[in-house]
């Protein structure tokens, strides 16, 4: 009898650990993922000038993707959302990059806001574009549900980048 509470306790312990409803856990990023960066072109990123502002975004895939079990469709919506994130967030990573201070979220005074308004404008105007993405599961049995979340390294070109950015702040501080 106490051998099979035992064997039966065992068994319910494995069960909940290996499946049910959590999910498989998280792949591993390569050392590539970042938060956020200046940096080359995507396909030599260490060639000067740094004019692409590389930063780290999620995405889902839609529900229609999900519901049609469709992996190809599940990855595509995914990247596609992780490009569609608020654009503000270039442009406070940007920001605390550069180490200023002011961001549309913390208040600043009347002509930074002016400058920064200016800087967010010329940020948004540029399209942004997907270098790399990971699924965020890893489920063998059922692949479509590994990029029901992902992570993508999304960037920006800006002419001029990181060197145009720097100085209109330094102007302001």
């Amino acid at each position: 009898m106490c051998f099979t509470k035992i064997f039966t306790l065992v068994f319910l312990f494995s069960f909940l650990n290996n499946c049910g409803p959590c999910y498989p856990p998280v792949k591993e990023l390569s050392e590539d993922f970042f938060v956020a960066k200046w940096a080359g072109n995507p396909d030599n990123s260490f060639i000067k000038p740094f004019e692409y502002f590389y930063m780290e975004e999620f995405g889902r895939a839609s529900k229609n993707s999900l519901e049609k079990k469709d992996e190809k469709m599940a990855k595509k919506t995914c990247m596609e959302d992780s490009t569609q994130r608020p654009k503000s967030r270039f442009v406070n990573a940007i920001l605390e990059v550069e180490n200023f201070s002011c961001r549309p979220s913390l208040g600043c005074d009347r002509d930074d806001r002016d400058e920064v308004r200016q800087i967010h404008k010329l940020i948004n105007m540029q399209t942004t574009k997907v270098k790399e993405c990971k699924p965020q599961f890893n489920f063998p049995d059922t692949p479509w549900e590994n990029w029901r979340e992902c992570t993508c390294i999304v960037y920006k070109y800006l002419q001029g980048g990181r060197s145009i950015i720097s100085a209109k702040l330094r102007d302001l501080n």
